[in-house]
């Protein structure tokens, strides 16, 4: 393989659906996690039950705990950049932080509060309101400030960051999903709607391996979105019959699949089922069981990545070279092994210290940005 193309390196990966597998983490009768849940450092996961009170705990050994209790519908969840937990209350209007041992620190009224994301590059805390449509940011001394508000915002609840820290906003309403390109929000798909339901929703989203992952709620879905072509979804698994059903991704089956995060090495995606209170896991991502597919048709792109995979020196040439470029090379955990400004439209990288797996490229210029992947053997 002489070179690898842009678009071939993304639906390659599409290609290795074969391996995800769907699993059932809580199944419970007494317990329901049916909204957003979030990973701590420790690799606890905490989930919101919305149509209750609790907030619960899920350790690594599968032990399950009331974290806190007391809310109206709690929504959202994130931790802040000193690892204490942010709950959005939504129909309290509040916003709650609690210390790592479930203490409620401070309450922050906010209007109808749903989605909540931290800020990769700061200790911001973004905030979605649903009902207002608008994005707020929540300061580290627990200050709100209004940022985005209005179309093309629709009942925005979801939020996710990329390697590069570009923020996605998914609309619970219409299921589009935009990217902040730092002046405006920019239109990068519609996760697909169901055939038979009249509340054609968007659950939350996430961001893992290069793609983002969605919950298309009453179609019982899970979709994978490339953020680099428009309108390019990914049927991950479910169906029009709703279920629970455990197995290969195409076989698996969802009811109203809501709350999704993932591992924080990529090889888990993290599903909770608002009907049930079910959590899921999809496992079988970790990108060093991409394998390199062939595919026929080279599509038009500008630049070329060789050899593919890459054992000790990487190939990078520009067809369309523009000095202000910067790339980025980035592993599957986020960190950065090249990040130079492109002095010539050819370049060789050495990657013979880079550890087996799947990277990503970013390619940026003032007005755009692209990405590729490789697989270093």
């Amino acid at each position: 393989m002489n070179s690898a193309k842009l678009t071939i390196l993304l639906f390659t990966l599409a290609l290795t659906a074969h391996s995800q597998v769907v699993t059932t983490l809580l199944d419970s009768d007494s317990i329901d996690i049916d909204d957003a849940i979030v990973l701590d450092a420790q690799g606890n996961l905490y989930g919101s039950h919305y149509m209750g009170t609790n907030v619960y705990k899920i350790t690594p050994q599968g032990e399950v705990s009331i974290f806190a209790t007391g809310f109206n519908t709690p929504n959202g969840l994130a931790f802040d950049g000193e690892g204490n937990l942010v709950v959005a209350d939504h129909q309290g209007e509040r916003l709650y932080k609690l210390s790592p041992t479930g203490e409620f620190l401070d309450t922050i009224p906010v209007g109808f509060p749903s989605g909540l994301l931290k800020d990769i590059n700061s200790d911001t805390v973004f905030v979605t309101s649903y009902n207002q449509s608008r994005v707020l940011k929540l300061a580290p001394d627990g200050s709100l400030h209004e940022w985005l508000s209005g179309a093309p915002l629709n009942g925005v609840v979801g939020m996710c960051q990329d390697e590069m820290g570009r923020l996605y906003l998914g609309n619970f309403d219409d299921r589009r999903i935009h990217r902040w390109n730092g002046s405006s929000l920019e239109y990068i798909a519609t996760v697909p709607a169901p055939t038979v339901s009249v509340n054609k929703w968007l659950g939350f989203i996430c961001y893992a391996n290069g793609s983002i992952w969605a919950t298309s709620l009453n179609a019982h879905r899970v979709y994978e979105v490339f953020p680099s072509f428009q309108d390019s979804t990914r049927l991950v698994s479910g169906g029009d019959t709703a279920g629970h059903d455990d197995g290969p991704v195409a076989e698996a089956r969802f009811e109203q699949p809501n709350g999704i995060f993932p591992s924080k090495t990529g090889d888990t995606i993290y599903v909770t089922e608002f009907s049930g209170g079910y959590v899921r896991m999809i496992t079988g991502l970790a990108p060093d069981t991409v394998s390199t597919v062939s595919v026929p048709e080279v599509l038009d792109v500008r630049f070329e990545v060789y050899p593919n995979p890459v054992h000790d020196v990487l190939n990078i040439n520009l067809l369309n070279f523009e000095s202000s470029e910067m790339l980025t090379i980035t592993a599957s955990d986020g960190k950065v092994v090249y990040r130079s400004e492109l002095r010539s439209a050819s370049l060789q990288i050495d990657a013979s210290a880079w550890s087996s797996g799947v990277y990503t490229g970013w390619l940026q210029s003032a007005d755009k940005s692209e990405n590729f992947r490789v697989v270093k053997d």
